[in-house]
C-alpha cells in the first residue's frame, strides 16, 4: 500500500514496475481540491476549463491519480482512469512508480487529503 497525499508534487510509492508487465490499480480515500472532494477519478470543472492546459497532465481530469516511473514526464499516465474503466496498465519503462493528484504545478498548496493505493500485478 501507498500513502498518496494531494499535497505533495511526488509521492514515492514503494512500488517497483519492470518493463513490459501489467499491473492493476485499485484505491481508498478521498481528496480535496480547494472545497472540491473528489475520488481517484477527478473531476471535470466548467470554471477552470481555461486553465486545463496547465494540468500537469492537461488529458486527465482535475484530482486524477497520475503516476509516473522515476518521475520521468514522458511515462505520466491517468491512474485515476484506469482504475475507472477497470483496466490494466502496461509499463513502458522498469523503475519506482511516483504519484501525485493531477492540478496546476504552483497550486498543490490548497489541496488536502489522501489516497491509499495498491498495486498487483497481471498475469500475461
Amino acid at each position: 500500500m501507498a500513502e498518496i497525499l494531494a499535497t505533495r508534487r511526488w509521492n514515492p510509492t514503494p512500488f517497483k514496475v519492470i518493463e513490459g508487465h501489467r499491473y492493476r490499480f485499485t484505491a481508498n480515500g478521498m481528496w480535496r481540491d480547494w472545497k472540491t472532494e473528489t475520488d481517484v477519478s477527478g473531476y471535470h470543472s466548467v470554471s477552470l476549463k481555461r486553465f486545463e492546459s496547465w494540468r500537469r497532465l492537461p488529458e486527465a481530469h482535475w484530482f486524477s491519480l497520475v503516476g509516473a516511473v522515476d518521475k520521468d514526464r514522458a511515462t505520466l499516465f491517468d491512474i485515476g482512469r484506469l482504475i475507472a474503466a477497470d483496466e490494466p496498465w502496461l509499463a513502458q519503462k522498469s523503475g519506482t512508480l511516483y504519484c501525485f493528484a493531477n492540478d496546476v504545478w504552483f497550486m498543490y498548496w490548497n489541496n488536502h487529503g489522501r489516497i491509499e493505493l495498491q498495486m498487483t500485478e497481471v498475469a500475461p
